[in-house]
């Protein structure tokens, strides 16, 4: 809750900067374990796609590492 709400008052109070809050999927490392769907590369390749797409007006929202959104 406290990420939400810091990203959502980041990015109303943001001039020039985008914030947004994303979730890496479920990857396969120690903490994922060995049946997790995604490698980190994989998981790592597409959040560098949505950074790289994202827009002001996306801004304060919460995004899947494939670039679909979450609702808070």
């Amino acid at each position: 809750s406290a990420l939400n709400m810091m990203t959502k008052s980041l990015a109303a109070e943001s001039d020039g900067f985008i914030c947004i809050a994303m979730s890496p999927g479920w990857v396969r490392t120690d903490m994922g374990g060995p049946n997790a769907n995604l490698s980190p590369e994989e998981s790592v390749r597409g959040m560098l796609a949505v950074l790289a797409a994202a827009t002001p007006e996306v801004s304060g929202h919460y995004f899947e590492y494939d670039g679909s959104e979450l609702a808070w």
